[in-house]
């Protein structure tokens, strides 16, 4: 009788070994995930910039050359496909910063949680 209390017991501690383990490895992998994400975060502000500065720069160059006023509508047509187009960029920045908080937390809860 003893012996099997004993024996269930270390499968037990060798389960729980494991499940330590994996839960270490997900947090692991979780946090790489986190990383990543905010390079991707990153990313996509650099990109927003990028684009911000681009229909600026398109904008201004429509505004001072009367030369091409044929193509100026097109022009203007191009701009505003631009910022919408970061309309839709900082919507999806939004997201995935909210992605990262959520991660964040469950990253500090799993760590919590592990210890």
């Amino acid at each position: 009788m003893i012996g099997q209390i004993q024996n269930d017991t270390e499968e037990t501690v060798e389960s729980l070994d494991t499940a330590n383990e994996r839960v270490s490895t997900g947090v692991d992998l979780v946090e790489e995930t986190v990383d990543n994400l905010e390079r991707i975060e990153d990313s996509v502000q650099e990109a927003s910039t990028g684009i911000q500065e681009v229909a600026t720069a398109t904008d201004d160059q429509a505004a001072s050359t009367e030369e091409v006023a044929s193509m100026t509508d097109t022009a203007m047509e191009q701009s505003q496909q631009v910022v919408d187009g970061l309309g839709t960029i900082d919507e999806h920045a939004t997201t995935v910063e909210d992605l990262l908080e959520e991660i964040e937390t469950d990253v500090r809860r799993l760590s919590t949680d592990a210890n």
